[in-house]
């Protein structure tokens, strides 16, 4: 894709909550740093599980400004014995291909921080590729980390993933991302700094989205790289509150 074409795409951004109230804070928090490093004309989406929450949450993402999208829950046919107990609301991200009203979709998971200033026009090429991600790390070129990804909705490519979820379903103990991983077969690959998730070494200067582990609304203090960003984290999250009023 050139500049231009890039420039012109209809583009949103998505995250996920389900059943954990801490993801709501982190949703928050994202969407207050979105508004100000992404233009107004990108949409803000947020897939919510049918039941998970009351209407009073539902009302505080609207007021923030995100596009709900209430959904029944996505499950494979089969059972599945996860890595981690959460781990079986992420198919929900599924949902993603079926914003169709977009040439483009972001999706950042709900303990994501983006950083940088139009953070967004650096994952949109994806090549011949379902998406655009960051690779699992140094060992694992050829996977993905499903946490950030830039994706080209599609109502087949959505039924295609259905189809795999209610089928073999292989991969399904690592969530979506495992599943994701075999369907694709292939990834455009973006630098790390797009989903850095490592803080034991150093303070980071130049990451573009902060993957925040462990989750910053569940503790205050960890490696000196992690506070750093856990500190514009809790900015951003006083002033989603305060958008919120």
């Amino acid at each position: 894709s050139t500049s231009r074409e890039v420039r012109c795409m209809r583009v949103a951004t998505c995250t996920l909550v389900a059943k954990y109230y801490g993801f709501v804070q982190g949703a928050i928090a994202q969407l207050a740093a979105l508004k100000a490093l992404v233009p107004s004309e990108v949409d803000n989406y947020i897939i919510v599980e049918d039941g998970h929450y009351d209407k009073n949450v539902y009302t505080q993402l609207e007021k923030l400004g995100y596009k709900i999208l209430a959904k029944p829950a996505l499950r494979p046919a089969r059972s599945v014995n996860y890595v981690a107990d959460r781990w079986k609301y992420t198919f929900n991200k599924f949902y993603i291909w079926t914003l169709t009203d977009y040439d483009r979709v972001i999706y950042l998971d709900a303990d994501c921080l983006p950083i940088t200033k139009d953070f967004h026009l650096g994952m949109l090429d994806i090549g011949d590729k379902y998406l655009s991600a960051s690779r699992v790390n140094a060992k694992a070129q050829a996977r993905f980390n499903a946490g950030v990804m830039c994706v080209q909705p599609n109502i087949e490519t959505y039924r295609a993933l259905i189809e795999t979820l209610n089928t073999t379903a292989p991969g399904a103990e690592l969530a979506d991302q495992g599943l994701l991983n075999l369907f694709c077969n292939g990834y455009k690959q973006l630098p790390d700094v797009y989903n850095m998730r490592s803080w034991n070494n150093n303070i980071y200067d130049n990451i573009i989205i902060a993957h925040l582990r462990p989750t910053p609304w569940t503790r205050t203090t960890g490696p000196r790289g992690w506070m750093k960003y856990r500190a514009i984290w809790e900015q951003m999250y006083k002033e989603g509150l305060r958008l919120i009023g």
